[in-house]
């Protein structure tokens, strides 16, 4: 599958998510081919959800991962696709409380995204963040190990050229990479291991916080996604083959919290949400791309005492469970196949406590899992409620059934009408209709349900030829 193993080190998250003072922003990928990074501001409702999209930008590739942060009262977002990094000015909160106020006009989407500075790569991007404690700054880290800071109207700077590793001849070399507790302190893991790295070094040592072979990361193990604490500055989330650490980084090696996950495979994805009420409350959600499995962890950091878990994890419904729900209507093989597709993104965030239940003492969250294809699905639960058991839901179930339908119908006449076609074979007319005529009846109420056919999502695009940035060329950092 694409995310076992074209892009199995690659793919990171596709979905971010971000609170503001009254409403929720989700940043995602969509478009026939996952190349527009969409902005879209949640509304809930009568414990339901809709999304006001607005207007995007197409970036060169598949987008794989997108990371969203606010600093110093402004918001930027990362997106890098195979060989590109993209930074964006994200939206403010006069935009989003406008967006949200007009979500029933039929006038055209907002524009809330600009795009500020986008990079492209001689060899894979594997990472790439915004930084929360300074404006304008981001890191890039590239399969081959180089590490480049980006500010806000400069080009990359390199912080550490690439490295002579013999296996990346093989398959893309696993990299992670966030900010740390200091505007230049950075957190790198790799598969086998998690260092912390100072940038006010000019020899760029690494300080080694979790390593293998170890008591919480056994030889068989692996390192798979990282991410900072939303509460705690100090403290660093980490999942592994079979289980979540939560780490401070003034205390490496020995882990604070450490507990099994049990999920069948190596979860490759790791969200954060705060808890609305409690500053030193947070979810945490480590997913099964594979399995489509989403296991949530409640962790409590209080001042003075030491974390824990302050109650028993749960699971987030899988939404290929929706199969059985639409059962007798889900028989056509791509509503099937779209339902059991991996996961290609995942993210988590929390709601107001009056937008759904109308309870003082209630607080709400919202999984939002996406397919590699782009379908979006979200659940709801409380915490004055049992843990969630229920399936999750799409806006709008029945449109998004009539949408699916109806695609599969529209392609499978372009499928005949390309099958009937005469030698030589012209591919262009297919093209045309993908891009085209099912773009007319995408499903907007369920946050886009583009429609890939599997061909296009085997292979990783083609190395660029034409590359006029080269970050072999780019100004190194003075000494």
């Amino acid at each position: 599958m694409l995310c076992t193993q074209e892009y199995g080190p690659l793919l990171g998250s596709a979905v971010a998510s971000l609170n503001y003072h009254q409403h929720t922003c989700l940043f995602y990928a969509s478009g026939p081919l996952l190349q527009t990074l969409t902005c879209g501001v949640v509304s809930s409702s009568q414990r339901s959800l809709s999304l006001r999209e607005c207007e995007g930008c197409q970036l060169p590739g598949r987008i794989l991962e997108i990371q969203v942060s606010r600093s110093q009262g402004q918001v930027f977002v990362c997106a890098r696709t195979t060989y590109h990094a993209a930074f964006f000015q994200g939206p403010t909160e006069e935009e989003v409380t406008s967006a949200a106020s007009d979500a029933q006009s039929s006038d055209s989407a907002p524009h809330m995204i600009t795009l500020l500075a986008i990079f492209q790569t001689d060899s894979c991007v594997a990472s790439a963040t915004v930084s929360p404690y300074i404006a304008g700054e981001g890191l890039v880290v590239t399969e081959t190990g180089g590490i480049y800071m980006w500010s806000q109207g400069e080009s990359l700077q390199v912080l550490r050229q690439p490295l002579e590793i013999p296996s990346l001849s093989g398959p893309s070399h696993f990299w992670r990479c966030c900010y740390g507790n200091h505007p230049r302190s950075v957190v790198l893991a790799e598969h086998s291991g998690v260092s912390l790295c100072d940038l006010r070094s000019n020899k760029m040592t690494l300080s080694p916080l979790l390593t293998s072979p170890s008591e919480w990361l056994p030889n068989k193990s692996l390192v798979s996604a990282i991410s900072p604490s939303p509460s705690h500055p100090h403290h660093l989330l980490i999942s592994t083959s079979h289980s979540l650490l939560l780490l401070d980084l003034r205390q490496p090696r020995w882990p604070l919290l450490d507990q099994s996950h049990d999920l069948s495979h190596t979860p490759k994805m790791l969200s954060t949400a705060r808890s609305p009420s409690l500053s030193s409350e947070e979810l945490v959600m480590v997913t099964d791309t594979v399995a489509g499995d989403n296991l949530v962890f409640s962790v409590a950091t209080p001042t003075g005492t030491p974390p824990f878990f302050s109650c028993a994890a749960h699971t987030v419904a899988r939404y290929s469970d929706l199969k059985t729900t639409w059962q007798g209507r889900s028989a056509l093989p791509l509503i099937g196949h779209r339902l059991c597709l991996p996961v290609g993104g995942a993210c988590l965030f929390s709601l107001e406590d009056d937008v759904i239940g109308g309870e003082d003492d209630v607080e709400t969250f919202a999984a939002v899992s996406m397919s590699v294809w782009g379908d979006l699905f979200y659940q709801l639960w409380s915490y004055s409620e049992t843990p969630p058991t229920a399936t999750p839901t799409c806006s709008h179930d029945d449109t998004w059934l009539q949408e699916a339908l109806q695609q599969e119908q529209e392609l499978q006449v372009g499928r005949e009408e390309w099958h009937d076609a005469k030698p030589p074979l012209n591919f262009n007319p297919l093209l045309d209709y993908l891009d085209n005529d099912l773009s007319s009846v995408l499903c907007p109420s369920c946050l886009g349900c583009p429609l890939i056919p599997p061909s296009l999502l085997l292979f990783p695009p083609p190395h660029p030829h034409n590359v006029h940035s080269r970050l072999s060329k780019l100004r190194p950092l003075p000494t």
